[in-house]
C-alpha cells in the first residue's frame, strides 16, 4: 500500500519506506520524509474516534516494519 497524496490536478504517490518517522498533533498528523518536509492528514477527514486510532496503530505497525 503506498500512500496518496492529491491536489488540485496533481496526484504524488510515496511508499512507505519514504516516512522516516511520525508526529501526531490535536488536529494533524504529520509523516516525515525528511525533517523539513511531512505529509500532513487532518484529523476532521476521520469520522470516528475509533478511525483515528486505526491510523494511528497503522502507522505505528508501518514504521516498525520498515
Amino acid at each position: 500500500m503506498k500512500i496518496a497524496t492529491i491536489k488540485t490536478n496533481i496526484e504524488k504517490f510515496y511508499n512507505w519506506s519514504a516516512i522516516n518517522f511520525s508526529r501526531e498533533r490535536s488536529k494533524v498528523f504529520y509523516l516525515y520524509i525528511d525533517t523539513n518536509m511531512a505529509i500532513s492528514i487532518q484529523k476532521k477527514y476521520f469520522t470516528l474516534k475509533t478511525e483515528i486510532e486505526r491510523f494511528e496503530t497503522y502507522v505505528k505497525d508501518r514504521l516498525i516494519n520498515i
